[in-house]
């Protein structure tokens, strides 16, 4: 009899307050807040590549899971067309807002699944249909096993995981007068005589590269007391706001749930955390020595940039016809730098500058008995990458086109010319991630030359000049720190040309360590 009269007085206060709806209008609105803003959702086709076999009855459970949030509504609208993957639909924010207008919905849920040899690969997204970006993402690789209800266990894990990221957890449902009726109750985890916050989204920070929030900004605007909790609805009263009546039907409910830290001093070393502390000077709080503020690392999102140390060997040769001089360097050092900017997870832009210096000693009998040497090498690439398993930093394919620029310089008076050799390129790179956590990288990368143009001076060894460059090179990487990368690898570089009469040639056999910086 309690909980029926209980549930009348919900519906009374709902409908006393509608005809007061109207003079609620209040003077803060954000856009922002208007875009998160998630009633109604649509759940798209699962995609997987076993025919649909974990497609269907996952369709089904995500439906049933969105039914029974009593915060959400269930769009049953069916969609005509091809069907779009999330990793699509990311990329295409306009389809999105057309799919979005077409179901008359807030938000699209879609998700992917794949099953190969190292387990099943689950993805979900939530995208909000009124810009088309990605609200938000989870995604699960390598699960072990195949069972559709332990698929299943990991879709909805996951899927609550995707709605949680949400910068809010309840609305107002009616205001009338100061009693205010919210969609949050006992199994939100309310209870009576809890204050909560009635918030406004001001700002959104995405994700600058995949666009998911990454946070928000939020501005307080009043404090909610709960009165009487229901298991889904609660009656509360408007203890403080901004402005009167700037609590309205449909503003935002925040801090259901306290964030709890551990009782404990963080600025005493480890081996002190929970012992008592004692009297005196022992008690004082110890900085240490050349103390600094922490600050948290933030995930690489733009590119990266490396140096490189070199060490290796040399070998050059010159037949003009009549005499063949060949001139040898065993060690030479080097140094380089590498960078690279990540215009979308598939594109990236590389620029690269390699210079290396040595001694050679003259083959000839005239000119010095030594030769100064200096070798630089120009590398401007577009490449694409393959990703497998739909992560940007997981095992990857790059095809690359770019231009390639290599010049000898050497003293003059040797049998040796200075050379030029510059041209397109055509390259393919591929590298995996190795380790428990990932923190090993192994690769090979090979070039060919697609256009070559060699230049001399002081002249020409020869006419008629047919140029073979080709370039290949292993490498590998440790993690250090969240940014911070330990590189190394081995070059090796071939430029040759044949002239009708003659040819000259150089190699570079190298290996090189250095640091990459990921920012």
């Amino acid at each position: 009899m309690k909980n029926i009269y209980f549930k009348a007085l919900i519906f009374f206060s709902i409908v006393v307050s509608l005809p007061s709806l109207g003079q609620i209008t209040g003077s803060y609105t954000s856009e922002m807040e208007e875009l998160v803003s998630i009633d109604k959702v649509m759940v798209m086709p699962t995609i997987d590549n076993i025919d649909g076999i974990y497609a269907r009855p996952l369709d089904r459970y995500l439906k049933e899971r969105i039914e029974a949030n009593h915060k959400l509504s269930l769009s049953e609208k069916e969609l005509a067309g091809s069907l779009l993957s999330p990793i699509e639909l990311e990329r295409n924010p306009k389809e999105v807002m057309r799919i979005g207008r077409r179901a008359n919905v807030d938000g699209i849920l879609a998700t992917s699944i794949s099953k190969n040899r190292s387990g099943v690969n689950l993805r979900i997204n939530l995208f909000s249909a009124k810009d088309g970006k990605l609200l938000s993402t989870e995604q699960k690789l390598g699960i072990p096993r195949y069972e559709i209800n332990e698929i299943r266990n990991y879709v909805g894990l996951h899927l609550d995981k995707v709605l949680e990221r949400l910068p809010y957890q309840g609305k107002v449902l009616s205001r009338q007068g100061n009693r205010v009726t919210v969609n949050l109750g006992q199994n939100d985890g309310v209870r009576p005589d809890q204050i909560i916050s009635v918030i406004q989204v001001i700002d959104l920070k995405r994700h600058p590269k995949f666009h998911f929030l990454v946070g928000t900004e939020k501005e307080v605007l009043g404090k909610i007391k709960l009165i009487k909790v229901d298991e889904t609805l609660s009656f509360g009263i408007v203890i403080s706001e901004k402005e009167k009546e700037l609590v309205k039907v449909d503003s935002k409910l925040s801090g259901i749930t306290e964030v709890k830290y551990a009782d404990t001093n963080p600025y005493l070393p480890t081996e002190q955390q929970g012992k008592s502390q004692r009297s005196g000077t022992a008690n004082r709080i110890s900085f240490g020595k050349n103390p600094n503020e922490w600050v948290p690392v933030k995930p690489p999102v733009f590119g990266a940039a490396q140096l490189k140390l070199g060490l290796g060997g040399y070998n050059t040769g010159v037949n003009d016809g009549t005499t063949n001089d060949n001139a040898k360097k065993t060690v030479s050092p080097s140094i380089g730098v590498y960078g690279e900017l990540w215009l979308t997870p598939e594109w990236t832009f590389e620029a690269e500058l390699n210079q290396g210096i040595m001694e050679l000693d003259n083959p000839s009998s005239t000119g010095p008995s030594s030769l100064n040497v200096t070798t630089t090498e120009y590398n401007f690439n577009l490449s694409y990458g393959f990703l497998f398993g739909q992560q940007f930093f997981g095992p990857k394919v790059q095809a690359i086109l770019g231009f390639h620029s290599y010049r000898r310089f050497i003293d003059s008076g040797s049998p040796f010319s200075t050379t030029n050799y510059s041209g397109l390129s055509l390259g393919l790179r591929g590298s995996l991630p190795l380790g428990l956590r990932k923190e090993y990288r192994f690769g090979v990368e090979f070039f060919t030359q697609l256009t070559g143009r060699l230049t001399e001076s002081p002249s020409s060894t020869g006419s008629g000049a047919s140029n073979t460059i080709s370039r290949y090179a292993f490498f590998g990487e440790k993690k250090y720190k969240q940014n911070i990368y330990i590189t190394g690898g081995v070059e090796f570089k071939s430029y040759s040309t044949n002239f009708s009469s003659g040819s000259i040639s150089q190699r570079h056999n190298r290996f090189h360590g250095g640091l990459k910086y990921l920012f």
